[in-house]
């Protein structure tokens, strides 16, 4: 009798409940019949399989227990203990005949979840393991069973169909399910593409922008691949930040967990949570995604050790120590003859005792950069290079670092080893920069060892997306070239690569797909590496083992999804049946040309003008418009918040053209389209000015041209007029404000029975832009009008803030930060957005952002941003210069210092460890004795006038005069034939002269003379009359319309209206009359048409 016979056997005597458990926890389910002893009928079933399986199955259950999980990493070392076994390179046994042996592994093959009995058994028993059952006790739904011939029973069942190990989720074995059980559609998916196990589960240890392309991707491949995107489940980890922030991710997931709040070392990177988390939601998978935990091989190591296995969803914890970490991977990288730049540890190649791999494991395939692994066994003794190349922040030796750095030449790149992303890298051009830059980078990566290496000038930074299965497979997926950085951290990326000939592309791909099979890599990952233009010459810079943020540029190449390839990866599916994956591979057999190139850009919450400064606060509006040829995703919306445990990165936009030129201005106009709006800064003009600047568009550009080029903030003290503008804005609503919470105060003071203050109605206007002042005189002109003056040149703007209905059908108002604004400089109208805070006043319009500051008191120390003060770099009481460091702030996970702006004796006023906020004292400044503190320059121009002979300063300044002298002809010839809009502004400016509001003397003349202009104007009535009519005709006969149309016509075609306008009301009124009756003329009435006739007034007709 086989194993599948015993298990057939022992489910036709399972009890009911068992298989009601199963598929309904906490429901009891009952069969009609005579109710038996459930002990008893198991112990009967277990001695009937037992006898009829003979002796041989009590074998094979005992043998499959021992057969166990090897474990390779049951105590994960620190890097001085893991030291000599950092260079292990992985080397597949090969059996008799050549072929590669089936190893004993943690996800070894089971059999699949199909029928209630079989779900129950792989999923319980799973989760439990054989250790629970030799202890006598297994968990079944919410029932727990003391029975050892339960135990029995149930390992003899699953013996039969789960082979060695305990894993978490259902692995399929070769035998075929029993006869009527129905596979769901995710395993079905798995077996027919030769899946090995089934992932339903998956916990996200990460956030923002990455759980989110996570969950989006996978749910996406879901559907298409199974006809449901909900065949997936996702587990999320939120801190209360990230819950309050309104967070994408949370919002998209399954199931999300609170977790504590702070860095990401109580969260997110905590392993002890991540791995807490899994247990607790029985997750079959976790995805680690990029940053955080996702290159700490300690975490899938941890993760294999577990009774209920939790699949690691990318490279194992070996080949991630191997290549993961950055100075073994540049000692793997010299060892397969890979070009790498001058770095502390370069003199140490690893030995290749076999350099040849064996003859049968090689295979011949058609794809470009498709590789197999290859058996070969580098030997190294690390513990010398890390001797060379390695320091902690434990200890300090300042002298080996600056004669590492001597010996190599400056300037240098000081790097922490576990760092990415932008962190734990700093560039030094001087050994007086080492302490500092060394302090920094143990710092933003605590723990890692730190490793030196030269910086190279004007290069290219070049990556190749690999993508390696359990096989032996490892292809390369496409290139990328991701130059344009910031604080070494990418800001633009681009796809494919066309700043290097094909062939050294090719180069390039060919060495990182041979660092990835000396390793045994497995899952996605990304080689990295520097290219020279000048000589044609790549050095390998690093690799990232996992996926990065900018790998949809490559997908977007390729058409391909790689998470979901990740995650058929990680069930066992190879390469060649990932249907994607393989159509991209035969198209690049072929030789065919892409056809099109994708173009990157990040979105975040950065002051460029302040080199990228981080910002953090609440997103008001974020309104992003798709296109055919751009789309993006982000990690929060409207309403949404960015906090300092932030990443600075929130969103990511992607446009495609059919060549690098027509991708740029895709990309450009998709930026100008979008609205973010809010407290933080974003760095999307800043991007603008990126992809528009000449040497990006002719693409000459390198990893430091950003920092060299392009100024984000001019230093001119030149006033054009698109600032003068922003000044009239800023004025404007500071003066509107003032102007508005006068009125309510005094309405307050008046409902209170108090005697109120008189009405603020003028205000005066401070603001400094840089080192020039700006002095402005505002009158408050009427309800939503503010008359503006400069310098003896004034004009009049219209504001009206924009608001929305209140929630709840309560009718309040909410305000959203926005208003519109009319008139002003060019008298458009334009949508501005305002934010004032400690800092200052920020103008938003047009694409363009101003900040404009009060007059700075050098004394008074406070600084731009919010963070926590991590140490001063002065002691107290101490004296600094101008410009000098005097403390350093954590920001976002980064480290970042803060200058003063005078000389003087610096007195602290907060204390090491505290948080702050944008604009808070941090210290004082005693200025030296006869100082004085400089003060910005007054602005002496004017506002653009209509004459040209008072803008003759700027070529802009006159076109916008000329503009204005064209506009105010046409303004007079349009009041000429049709008065009545010219009437009524004038009415109003002199009945809000009335009203107490004040307004310029030049303009009450103005006001009065167009106002008896108007009345004066014979026209006056007739445009009146054309109005009504306009309101009206459509309730009227087409004939009557017509006859009133042309009486007045006939009117305007005098130039004057007859006899005082009476002509016209006669013959409107007999044309009336003679369409409508009695009762229809009543209805009319209040028209005026058929209005009672004043006395005499037939007389007068007559």
């Amino acid at each position: 009798m086989t194993r599948q016979q015993a298990v057939a056997k022992i489910g036709a005597h399972a009890p009911a409940t068992e298989a009601g458990d199963s598929a309904s926890p906490g429901v009891s389910t009952q069969k009609a019949g005579r109710a038996r002893d459930p002990a008893q009928t198991k112990r009967q079933a277990v001695a009937s399989a037992e006898s009829e399986a003979g002796p041989g199955g009590r074998e094979d259950s005992a043998g499959s227990e021992k057969l166990g999980v090897k474990r390779d990493l049951e105590a994960v070392p620190s890097h001085a203990a893991h030291a000599d076994s950092l260079c292990t390179v992985y080397s597949p046994s090969l059996d008799s005949n050549g072929e590669q042996a089936t190893q004993s592994s943690d996800h070894s093959l089971i059999s699949q979840r199909g029928s209630p009995e079989s779900r129950e058994t792989d999923g319980q028993l799973g989760r439990e393991g054989p250790d629970a059952c030799e202890a006598g006790a297994v968990s079944r739904g919410n029932e727990v069973l003391h029975d050892e011939d339960e135990c029995r029973a149930r390992r003899l069942r699953r013996t039969a169909s789960v082979s060695s190990g305990s894993s978490g989720c259902a692995l399929f074995s070769d035998e075929a399910t029993d006869e009527g059980e129905e596979e769901d559609v995710l395993a079905a998916f798995v077996r027919r593409m030769g899946g090995t196990h089934v992932i339903r589960r998956i916990l996200i240890a990460n956030n923002g922008t990455a759980a989110v392309r996570c969950i989006r991707s996978m749910r996406h491949w879901a559907y298409e691949a199974l006809g449901n995107s909900k065949a997936l489940e996702f587990v999320v980890m939120a801190t209360a930040a990230d819950i309050d922030a309104n967070a994408e991710f949370i919002a998209e997931a399954d199931f999300y967990v609170e977790v504590p709040p702070g860095p990401n070392s109580n969260n997110y990177a905590n392993l002890h949570l991540i791995v807490q988390t899994a247990e607790t939601y029985e997750c079959d998978a976790v995805w680690p995604g990029w940053g955080h935990a996702s290159e700490n091989h300690r975490l899938p190591a941890i993760l294999q050790t577990l009774k209920r296995k939790t699949i690691w969803i990318g490279p194992s914890p070996q080949a991630m120590l191997a290549l993961g970490d950055k100075i073994g991977s540049a000692v793997i990288a010299q060892s397969v003859n890979v070009p790498c730049v001058p770095w502390s540890g370069e003199t140490r190649s690893p030995k290749r005792a076999d350099t040849q791999p064996h003859s049968k494991t090689r295979r011949s395939i058609s794809p470009p950069h498709f590789h197999t692994r290859e058996s070969m066994h580098l030997s190294i003794s690390v513990s010398k290079v890390f001797l060379t190349c390695l320091w902690t922040h434990f200890a300090f030796p300042l002298h080996q670092v600056l004669d590492c750095c001597a010996k190599i030449g400056y300037p240098v790149m000081i790097k922490a080893s576990e760092g990415g992303g932008g962190k734990g890298i700093r560039r030094v051009t001087n050994a007086e920069e080492v302490a500092d830059a060394y302090r920094q980078v143990v710092n933003e990566v605590k723990g890692s060892p730190v490793f030196v290496m030269r910086m190279v000038s004007d290069c290219r930074h070049l990556e190749v997306q690999l993508l390696a299965d359990k096989s032996g497979r490892c292809v390369s997926l496409g290139s990328r070239d991701c130059s344009i950085q910031r604080r070494c951290q990418k800001i633009i990326e681009e796809g494919p690569v066309v700043a290097a000939p094909p062939e050294v592309v090719s180069q390039m791909e060919d060495a990182a797909c041979r660092m990835a099979m000396a390793v045994g890599y497995e899952n996605a990952g990304t080689c990295e590496f520097l290219y020279d233009p000048k000589t044609h010459q790549f050095a390998f810079l690093e690799v990232n083992a996992r996926l990065q943020v900018e790998h949809v540029v490559t997908e977007c190449v390729g058409d391909f999804n790689l998470p979901a390839a990740q995650l058929q990866v990680a069930m066992g599916i190879l390469i060649d049946d990932i249907p994607d994956i393989k159509a991209y591979l035969d198209s690049a057999a072929s030789n065919k040309p892409v056809g099109k190139h994708i173009i990157a850009a990040r979105i975040t919450a950065e002051h460029a003008e302040e080199s990228f400064r981080p910002t953090v606060g609440l997103v008001h509006e974020l309104t992003f418009r798709p296109s055919r040829f751009v789309w993006g995703y982000f990690s929060i919306g409207s309403k949404g918040n960015i906090h300092a445990f932030n990443d600075a990165q929130f969103g990511h936009l992607f446009a495609h053209g059919k060549d690098r030129r027509e991708a740029v201005k895709h990309m450009v106009l998709a930026l100008k389209d979008m609205t973010i709006r809010g407290e933080l800064r974003t760095n999307v003009e800043a991007l603008i000015k990126i992809l528009e600047h000449p040497d990006f568009v002719a693409n000459e550009t390198h990893t430091t041209w950003l920092e060299q080029k392009v100024n984000f903030s001019s230093d001119s003290n030149d006033v054009s007029p698109v600032l003068l503008l922003g000044v009239l804005l800023a004025a404007v609503f500071e003066s509107y404000t003032h102007f508005r919470e006068s009125e309510e105060a005094f309405v307050k003071r008046v409902e209170q029975g108090q005697l109120p203050p008189s009405i603020a109605v003028s205000y005066e206007s401070c603001l400094v832009y840089r080192s020039t002042k700006f002095t402005l005189h505002c009158t408050y002109g009427g309800q939503n009008t503010v008359c503006v003056a400069l310098n003896d040149s004034s004009t009049t703007v219209h504001i009206r803030r924009i608001t929305s209905a209140g929630a709840g059908g309560s009718g309040a108002e909410q305000r959203d930060g926005g208003f519109l604004v009319r008139g002003g400089i060019d008298g458009k109208s334009r949508k501005v957005y305002y934010k004032e805070d400690s800092t200052g006043l920020r103008v938003s319009f047009d694409g363009t952002t101003y900040t404009f500051t009060k007059e700075s008191d050098p004394t008074q120390v406070r600084p731009p941003v919010s963070g926590k003060l991590v140490r001063w770099l002065v002691a107290n009481e101490q004296q600094v210069v101008k410009g000098q460091s005097y403390a350093e702030i954590e920001i976002m996970k980064m480290y970042m210092q803060l200058h003063v702006e005078a000389s003087g004796k610096l007195m602290h006023a907060m204390s090491e460890g505290a948080v702050f906020q944008a604009g808070d004292l941090l210290a004082t400044l005693e200025l030296p004795p006869g100082v004085t503190v400089p003060k910005a320059t007054p602005f002496q121009g004017r506002f653009p006038s209509s004459t040209l002979s008072t803008c003759e300063e700027h070529p802009r300044t006159r076109k916008l005069a000329k503009l204005a002298l064209q506009r105010e002809e046409h303004q007079r010839r349009q009041r000429m034939l049709n008065p009545l809009p010219a009437y009524r502004t004038s009415r109003e400016q002199l009945v809000n002269a009335l009203d107490g509001y004040q307004i310029p003397r030049a303009d009450e003349d103005e006001a009065i003379a167009c106002f008896f202009e108007c009345i004066l104007n014979p026209m006056l009535p007739i445009s009146e009359a054309k109005e009504v009519l306009a309101v009206i005709d459509s309730q009227l006969p087409e004939p009557l319309t017509s006859r009133l149309r042309s009486i007045l016509a006939d009117a305007e075609a005098l130039g004057e209206v007859p006899r005082g306008g009476r002509i016209i009301r006669r013959q409107s009124r007999r044309g009336c009359e003679e369409h409508f009756d009695e009762e229809d003329r009543s209805g009319l009435g209040g028209t005026g048409v058929f209005a009672a006739k004043p006395p005499g007034s037939e007389a007068e007709e007559s």
